[in-house]
């Protein structure tokens, strides 16, 4: 009899203590969730879209037709492009500031249609077709305001905060279609791709804001993030002065129009945290 009382005893004594250890292990835990820094690895895609303010075209129409028939029309958030960088954050107590340097693409299109057409005859005409792609790289730094409640493991987030991005490369893919009706029939052309260097035609300095939405989930000291943002710059990207100084780009029919851009991605982020919580901390709490 004496010594199941004191093996049950022996067990209330080991589940208040294991309760207790536990109960401070998550205060411990709490605490060290309270104030922490993280660096992480951010990889994404996105996709973007070119906004004109002010068109521009080398052709004027010659029978009366609008001509805004002559414009570009813009391929827009069709083109998927490669992002990634590191990832800097400050938690307190579910408010947290990012530092996100990223190395970023953007990649738009825009199709010209052109047809030149013999007034007495309609059917000796030729029909012209061209499609740009192009590709701008940037460094792009975000400084966000992020918002996450701590009490929950899987925690959803919310961000808000601005972008300053510099240029360091841009592209330009043009395929050209013709097809000629002079000859009784039709016979269409297509000349090969041609890739052009037009850094020139852009501003250096893109800013900007960005809001994004994510949720992230522990996997012991490391922290998964997933995350969609939209990105939108407040200016025009567009060098006006070097408009018409590129005589190559000129000479295939081609002027740059005044754009702005805007921009929806996807992220994952791998993120440690620059504090550890280990077993002493947890029991000295």
């Amino acid at each position: 009899m004496q010594r199941n009382i004191l093996l049950t005893c022996i067990i209330c004594l080991s589940t208040i203590l294991a309760t207790q250890a536990q109960s401070r292990g998550r205060f411990a835990n709490q605490r060290f969730l309270d104030k922490q820094y993280w660096v992480g690895l951010r990889l994404g895609t996105n996709i973007s879209k070119a906004k004109p303010e002010n068109r521009y075209t080398i052709y004027s129409p010659t029978d009366g037709k609008n001509k805004s028939e002559y414009e570009k029309k813009y391929i827009n958030l069709k083109s998927p492009a490669f992002e990634g960088g590191v990832d800097f954050t400050f938690d307190y107590k579910g408010l947290g500031v990012s530092l996100s340097p990223t190395y970023t693409r953007f990649r738009y299109g825009y199709e010209n249609n052109y047809a030149w057409q013999d007034t007495l005859d309609p059917s000796f005409k030729i029909d012209q077709k061209k499609t740009t792609s192009q590709s701008l790289d940037y460094f792009r730094v975000p400084l966000g305001i992020r918002f996450a409640p701590r009490q929950l493991k899987l925690r959803p987030s919310l961000t808000l905060g601005f972008y300053w991005s510099t240029l360091f490369a841009g592209n330009r893919s043009t395929q050209i279609q013709k097809t000629d009706f002079a000859s009784g029939g039709s016979k269409t052309n297509t000349a090969e791709n041609t890739l052009v260097g037009n850094k020139n035609l852009f501003i250096k300095t893109n800013l900007g804001w960005f809001t994004s939405m994510g949720v992230s989930y522990p996997f012991g000291n490391l922290r998964v993030s997933l995350e969609v943002a939209y990105w939108r710059n407040t200016h025009i990207i567009t060098n006006r002065k070097a408009r018409f100084n590129d005589q190559y780009i000129n000479h295939q029919e081609d002027i740059q129009d005044d754009v702005q851009l805007r921009n929806l991605s996807a992220s994952i982020t791998f993120a440690m945290p620059l504090r550890f919580l280990s077993l002493n901390n947890s029991i000295s709490e």
